[in-house]
C-alpha cells in the first residue's frame, strides 16, 4: 500500500524536480537519491582529518570524481593504498563512503572485507568462490558498490586474481555491468619503501610538497609485486587493472601536532585548557620518531593520539566537561 501511494505522488507530481517515487521510499535503493558523490564533503574531511597527505587529497579525489562523473567509464576504479599504519588510509576509505552513499559506511552498497574473511591459505579455491559469488550478488543489486579490501597485504596469495573480471575493460560479466563500482585496497606493504624514498628526497633537499605520485608509483608496483602478500605476482599488478598506488607519506612531528589538536578539539578541550600548546608539545613528544639521528618522523603515525590524551588530561579537566 505503501509502495502504491509513492507511486500515485510521482504520477501526480512528476514536474516538480528531482522528485521521482524511489526518492523518497524510507529503504535505501540504488539511485541518486541515496548515492551522489559530495565532492565538497569529501575535500572537506580530507582537508580537516588526514594530515600530511597532499598526495592522497589530490589523487582519491581526481580519480573518484572522474569516474563518478564519467556515465560510462571504461573500467572499475581500483585505487590501492599504501603506508604505515596510523596515517590515514583507514580514514580516506570510510570518508569516501561517507561523502558517496547517504548512508555512508552502513549502505548496503559499501562492502567491508578484511584479511580475517579469508584466514586460510589452504582454502584458497574455496575463498575465490566466496569471493566471487560475494561481487556477483552485489552487483545484482546495483551498479554502484564500494569494495573495500582492508589489510591486502594479509590476504591469500592469488585470491584477489578474482577481481579480474569485474574491474578489467569489460562491458559485462555474466550479462552485470560492473564498469561504475570502486575497489579500494589499504596495505601496509610499501610503507619502509615509501618511508625510504621520502627520507632521500628530504636529504636532497626536496620539500614534502612537491612530492607527487609519480615520484613513489613505479617503486610502489614493484615492490608489492615481489612481497608476499595479496597482491604478491598479481595478475591485477602485472596487467596494469590498479589505477593509482596512492602513497601515505610517514607523517612529521609537525602533522601528529595536527592529529592532535583535532582530537582535543573534538573532545570539547582545546578552549578549555589553558595550557594548550605545552599538551600538544607534550603529547607529540610522547611519541616514537625516526630515523634514530633526526627523529624526523612518527613511528606509528597518530595512531597513539587518543591514548596519550586520556593520559595527559586531568583528572578534574574530564569532570568538568
Amino acid at each position: 500500500m505503501l509502495i502504491l501511494r509513492i507511486y500515485w505522488l510521482s504520477l501526480v507530481f512528476p514536474a516538480i524536480h528531482g522528485f521521482t517515487w524511489y526518492s523518497i521510499l524510507p529503504w535505501e535503493t540504488c539511485s541518486k537519491a541515496w548515492i551522489t558523490l559530495d565532492t565538497d564533503g569529501l575535500a572537506h574531511d580530507l582537508e580537516k582529518n588526514v594530515f600530511g597527505q597532499h598526495i592522497v587529497r589530490t589523487v582519491v579525489l581526481r580519480s573518484v570524481s572522474r569516474h563518478i562523473n564519467n556515465r560510462n567509464p571504461d573500467k572499475a576504479l581500483v585505487l590501492s593504498f599504501h603506508g604505515w599504519g596510523g596515517i590515514g588510509k583507514t580514514y580516506v576509505s570510510q570518508f569516501l563512503a561517507k561523502n558517496l552513499y547517504k548512508e555512508g559506511t552502513r549502505s548496503k552498497f559499501v562492502h567491508l572485507i578484511t584479511s580475517s574473511d579469508y584466514p586460510h591459505s589452504k582454502k584458497l579455491d574455496d575463498y575465490k568462490d566466496e569471493l566471487r559469488s560475494r561481487i556477483m550478488e552485489a552487483g545484482k543489486l546495483c551498479d554502484r558498490q564500494l569494495f573495500i579490501f582492508e589489510d591486502m597485504d594479509k590476504m591469500p596469495p592469488g585470491l584477489i586474481d578474482v577481481l579480474k573480471p569485474f574491474i578489467d575493460n569489460y562491458p559485462e560479466y555474466f550479462s552485470v555491468d560492473y564498469r561504475k563500482n570502486i575497489f579500494v585496497f589499504t596495505s601496509n606493504s610499501g610503507g619502509h619503501i615509501i618511508n625510504n624514498k621520502v627520507f632521500e628526497m628530504w636529504k636532497q633537499g626536496t620539500p614534502r610538497e612537491h612530492i607527487t605520485e609519480y615520484d613513489l608509483h613505479e617503486v610502489i608496483r614493484k615492490h608489492i609485486f615481489n612481497m608476499d602478500g595479496g597482491l604478491w605476482h598479481s595478475d591485477l599488478v602485472e596487467q596494469n587493472l590498479i589505477d593509482s598506488f596512492v602513497p601515505f607519506l610517514p607523517l612529521e612531528r609537525i602533522h601528529v601536532k595536527e592529529c592532535i589538536r583535532e582530537k582535543l578539539r573534538e573532545r570539547g578541550y582545546l578552549y578549555k585548557l589553558k595550557n594548550i600548546e605545552e599538551v600538544i608539545a607534550t603529547i607529540a613528544d610522547q611519541h616514537q620518531y625516526f630515523p634514530n639521528d633526526s627523529e624526523l618522523y612518527s613511528l606509528a603515525g597518530c595512531r597513539r593520539v587518543k591514548q596519550l590524551i586520556d593520559l595527559n588530561i586531568p583528572p578534574d579537566v574530564n569532570d568538568e566537561l
